[in-house]
């Protein structure tokens, strides 16, 4: 489902009825479902939250290329996330921010012990970070 932020109204919808006819051979699941569901408001300068699910660097590429930025969260074990932030748990509150040449920020904030937040931004050219003890980053309040 596609929902308006600010009116709460359905914008645009469909039901998941398995294997998709009208998906391309090199466009993954979640791709299609959001590329499909963002199909009338492309272009239009507007933005995208998804979750960790239907989130991908490729994804971002997409909807950079039409006009639509995205902010989401994205999972750690997609192949795209970088070893750096797989391997090892930064200190507590410890902010690493990545950006590619497509213009996608990835934030890797560790918000607890065991619990890092992963966020996937085309919105954001430049990312602050707070000065006091929990250092959140612009990203992470947003």
């Amino acid at each position: 489902m596609l929902v308006d932020n600010d009116t709460k109204y359905l914008c645009n919808a469909f039901p998941y009825l398995g294997k998709d006819e009208l998906r391309s051979a090199n466009e993954s699941l979640p791709d299609s479902f959001v590329m499909r569901l963002m199909s009338p408001l492309l272009n239009k300068g507007r933005n995208v939250t998804t979750v960790k699910f239907f989130t991908s660097a490729s994804l971002a590429r997409t909807l950079k290329a039409n006009d639509t930025s995205i902010f989401a969260t994205i999972s750690l074990t997609r192949r795209e996330i970088p070893a750096v932030l797989t391997m090892e748990r930064a200190p507590l509150h410890e902010t690493t921010l990545l950006r590619n040449g497509d213009g996608a920020n990835l934030t890797a904030y560790q918000e607890k012990v065991n619990k890092n937040v992963l966020l996937l931004s085309t919105l954001n050219s430049t990312i602050d970070i707070e000065t006091n003890r929990k250092k959140l980053p612009q990203t992470v309040k947003f």
